[in-house]
């Protein structure tokens, strides 16, 4: 059967069923905004050009910040977490950037837009 192109399905009218994970063991499915949720969360702890079992398209580049001066690990990293999420057809956009620093943890936190409504996030980055 040749597949039918001139009707077009909205993405989240497809399923995300995927595995639910919980302290690194997998315990049953989830989907929706929880598989979303989870998506997010595996996209940012994955160090992008890291691993050859993930796409190069595929994770955050967080680890070449280290090191670096506040401003630039700052605005850079707003940038690369924005591109990293971006890269998720269900996410619309992500707004709302507020930081905090604490010894040598930078915390970003913001919103997440996305098909399933806004979805708040917090991140940290290690500076040295």
């Amino acid at each position: 059967m040749i597949p039918d192109f001139t009707e077009k399905k909205a993405l989240y009218d497809m399923p995300t069923n995927t595995y639910k994970m919980l302290n690194n063991k997998i315990v049953g499915f989830i989907d929706g905004k929880e598989a979303y949720i989870q998506a997010i969360n595996l996209i940012l702890n994955i160090e992008r050009f890291d691993y050859v079992i993930y796409s190069w398209n595929y994770g955050v580049e967080l680890k070449n910040l280290f090191g670096q001066t506040m401003t630039y690990t700052i605005c850079d990293g707003k940038r690369r977490i924005r591109e990293a999420l971006i890269a998720d057809k269900r996410t619309i956009d992500v707004t709302d950037f507020t930081h905090s620093f604490y010894k040598n943890k930078l915390t970003y936190s913001f919103v997440v837009n996305s098909i399933y409504g806004d979805v708040n996030i917090t991140k940290e980055v290690l500076m040295t």
